[in-house]
């Protein structure tokens, strides 16, 4: 996996030179779809590669799956903060209810301990 921010602004290899493009630091405020890249700024041997990606961006069928896209990820990430506040009250409960036990278990002893207390107190008579 590569991430891209932890490249730094010092492109050493051609690897890091074309990775830069990608750079989400370049976003702009009002679409986070597009970044801000400066095709001059580039080696002529990725400016076919920007190019490509800037007329990508302008395609209203690539624009509107990138849309539909957010829509499906929010959608997930609001699933798992719902499976997440879901798992948090299970373990809760689950916790809740080993308590319980315990306590049952406490009472129970305390029970079996004043029934001796009663069978002993009866068989002394």
């Amino acid at each position: 996996m590569i991430q891209i921010p932890q490249l730094g602004s010092e492109r050493r290899t051609d690897a890091e030179r074309l990775l830069a493009i990608f750079d989400q630091h370049r976003r702009i405020e009002r679409d986070n779809h597009i970044l801000d890249i400066d095709e001059a700024t580039y080696p002529e041997k990725y400016r076919k590669v920007v190019r490509r990606l800037n007329g990508a961006v302008s395609e209203p069928n690539i624009k509107r799956t990138m849309e539909v896209e957010d829509d499906i990820l929010a959608a997930f990430e609001d699933i798992e903060r719902r499976m997440a506040g879901m798992e948090k009250a299970l373990d809760e409960k689950d916790q809740a209810l080993e308590e319980n036990a315990k306590t049952i278990e406490e009472k129970e002893r305390e029970l079996a301990e004043k029934d001796r207390l009663i069978a002993e107190l009866r068989g002394s008579r």
